[in-house]
């Protein structure tokens, strides 16, 4: 298993993406004989590939992995990236994917639901609450970037739910994705972050839980490509909807699927 699967990587090569270029793809890659490829939105940086290690163990199929922001795998899959199963962070884009063809309707199922914390540096006092965030005390806030992230545009409902979006602007820090707006914080770079409980480790106890009433819900959605012809691919979704995968997420921090 890869963070970045060859077969994602011949294709990424071929459109210029590796090397920061924006010029048109052609066909992806043949599958054939290829390990089923998933990309995955980073609030799974740290389920997804223990759920990859207990399906390969249990099943015997090789799976690949790609992680990134919803966002940007979203806008991958439409230029045609090979990805046989894409999970994302919220349920709108695996919505418009479906609606656009790029995903099949009929395997679309909401895997988890998510939930933010505020976290810190280890050095640093823990907030006294959610409020602390404007205090002088704590210099930069990280989110990922509310532009193609959900969980950045959830942690921008509550910034603005408690009245900080305007203020907060110049001490702002904004992630790629969830996992490095943690990141920030884990390397001195934010004093504070509004992230996913799932990118912390399960045994962190810097942070603290936000009322999941100061943001929309953090529905997480996933589907098989339309041009996925990988056996593997709906056994997978399986296990991850099955009792053994949604323990894996809750250890990692998500809620458990919608009913």
């Amino acid at each position: 298993m890869t963070f970045l699967g060859r077969r994602y990587r011949r294709w990424a090569v071929a459109c210029g993406l590796l090397a920061g270029g924006v010029g048109g793809c052609g066909e992806a890659p043949d599958p054939a004989g290829e390990p089923l490829l998933v990309m995955a939105a980073a609030s799974l940086n740290a389920a997804m590939p223990e759920l990859i290690e207990r399906f390969e163990a249990a099943e015997g199929s090789a799976v690949e992995l790609v992680l990134a922001s919803t966002g940007s795998l979203a806008a991958q899959i439409e230029n045609g990236a090979p990805a046989d199963l894409f999970f994302s962070a919220d349920e709108e884009t695996v919505e418009r994917l479906s609606a656009s063809g790029e995903i099949r309707s009929a395997t679309v199922e909401t895997y988890a639901t998510g939930r933010l914390v505020l976290t810190w540096r280890s050095d640093l006092k823990r907030p006294d609450s959610l409020a602390a965030i404007g205090e002088a005390a704590y210099a930069t806030i990280a989110i990922a970037n509310p532009e193609h992230a959900p969980y950045g545009a959830a942690a921008r409902q509550v910034i603005e739910r408690v009245g900080m979006w305007e203020p907060l602007q110049e001490r702002m820090v904004l992630g790629e994705n969830v996992a490095q707006a943690y990141q920030f914080v884990r390397t001195g770079n934010a004093d504070l972050a509004i992230v996913a409980r799932s990118v912390l480790a399960p045994a962190a106890t810097e942070y603290m839980a936000i009322d999941s009433a100061l943001h929309l819900p953090i529905r997480q959605s996933a589907g098989i490509l339309e041009r996925s012809a990988h056996p593997a691919a709906s056994e997978f979704l399986e296990f991850v909807m099955d009792r053994e995968g949604q323990a894996i997420l809750v250890e990692n921090g998500f809620g458990p699927a919608p009913g």
